[in-house]
């Protein structure tokens, strides 16, 4: 995960140094996550039906792949946008086959009981490294350049390949693949989805928070280049900041032993100052102020997500675990890249700070909305 970090943050700022445009960034962004959206249900319907260490071994090899590729097009000194966009496209792909089998592989590594710590414990690995990768990348891009950083990138696939390898588990009985239809497996899926409203509701608020929230990762060069006047390090140092608070959110979501309603009585307040960070980062023109925004912002989606993951997970049917996780991957990576896209086209229109702004308020919006309805309801009771 520090290769894939150090890779992302070293892949916005080569698509920023070519094409110096805020709408670039949101295209390689839309390139990567749309795929994945649109990938997804396969990759939860593959992770119901094959072997998931097997699955997972697949997608590490064909990441490497696609890191040397990145490389080699990049020390051709040919390296084009659309070359950057093709490859993210299959980034993609290899995401939603990545994501939704780890996170139903969970389970069978530590069972129902010991989920919430492991995926709590999980988030900290992801955000850990996603405050280490961005840092080593600024610190890297100058001396050796952006194409040893794609190689460094896939060469880390390596150690997951052995750790996959070393792994001692209980055989694991896949379901077989059904004689109907492939679609009309996943479409069952959605109407069992439908049938289990909390799952629902889950889902749409992971939806809402990926689309007006994760776009501000995207503008972050911006910010780094015309508003805080810095370079490569000092996008390291936000992006860097966003990870510290992650794991943090991450250490006290572990830290707790709530129940998932309890949890989930919190999302209003946690909304509400996921808003006020939004705010702060687009009101910001100084540094420190910019990575305590990028703090707060990691810190409190993370009290959110891994809310989201353990109750959906504690409560699905064992033989929709991978089709219903394959839903919520969806949520965020089918929001992400839309969200991205729009993040970028306003802020050539406007100003990168304006669309933050904007973003801030509606959470601010959304979050006093809900406290309030809820305060009416439990009233009302």
């Amino acid at each position: 995960m520090i290769g894939t970090w150090m890779q992302s943050t070293v892949l916005s700022w080569l698509v920023y140094r070519l094409s110096h445009s805020a709408t670039w960034l949101g295209i390689i962004a839309f390139s990567t996550q749309l795929p994945a959206f649109l990938a997804s249900p396969m990759a939860g319907l593959v992770a119901d039906r094959k072997d998931r260490r097997t699955v997972l071994l697949w997608v590490e090899i064909i990441a490497i792949i696609q890191a040397f590729m990145l490389a080699a097009l990049f020390f051709s000194g040919k390296i084009a946008l659309w070359h950057i966009a093709a490859l993210s496209i299959v980034l993609g792909i290899i995401n939603a086959f990545e994501m939704t089998t780890r996170h139903a592989f969970a389970v069978d590594l530590v069972g129902k009981t010991d989920l919430p710590s492991a995926l709590a414990f999980n988030s900290v690995t992801i955000n850990g490294s996603r405050m280490v990768g961005p840092a080593i990348a600024g610190l890297l891009i100058a001396p050796i350049g952006e194409g040893w950083c794609f190689v460094l990138n896939g060469l880390s696939y390596l150690a997951v390949i052995l750790g996959l390898l070393l792994m001692k588990l209980e055989k694991r009985v896949a379901l077989p693949f059904l004689a109907t239809n492939p679609f009309s497996q996943i479409w069952d899926a959605f109407q069992y989805t439908r049938q289990v409203p909390r799952i629902a509701r889950l889902i749409l608020l992971s939806a809402f928070i990926s689309f007006f929230g994760a776009p501000y990762v995207v503008l972050l060069p911006v910010f780094a280049k015309e508003a805080l006047q810095g370079d490569a390090l000092t996008l390291g140092w936000l992006t860097g900041t966003s990870g510290l608070g992650a794991i943090c959110g991450a250490f006290e979501f572990a830290s707790r032993s709530e129940s998932p309603e309890a949890m989930e009585r919190k999302f209003p307040i946690r909304l509400i100052l996921v808003g006020l960070s939004l705010a702060t980062l687009g009101a910001s023109s100084q540094l420190w102020l910019s990575l305590l925004a990028t703090f707060g912002i990691g810190f409190f989606m993370m009290a959110i997500f891994p809310s989201i993951n353990t109750t959906i997970q504690q409560i699905v049917d064992d033989s929709y675990r991978g089709r219903v996780v394959s839903l919520y991957t969806m949520s965020f990576l089918g929001t992400m890249p839309l969200g991205g896209l729009l993040a970028g086209w306003l802020a050539d229109r406007t100003s990168a700070l304006a669309v933050e702004l904007s973003f801030g308020a509606i959470f601010l919006i959304v979050g006093i909305t809900l406290h309030l309805t809820r305060n009416c309801n439990y009233r009302g009771k």
